[in-house]
């Protein structure tokens, strides 16, 4: 059975990278954004 507190520190985790890396980089966010929707 999966530990829900590690898999809700984990999401915490993975989100407040993703926000990061959009803060402060957001156009290269942009451009991984492009290449998935291509």
């Amino acid at each position: 059975m999966i530990n829900i507190n590690k898999l809700k520190i984990l999401i915490v985790a993975l989100t407040s990278v993703l926000a990061l890396a959009n803060f402060n980089n957001s156009d290269f966010y942009k451009a991984i954004v492009q290449n998935i929707r291509h």
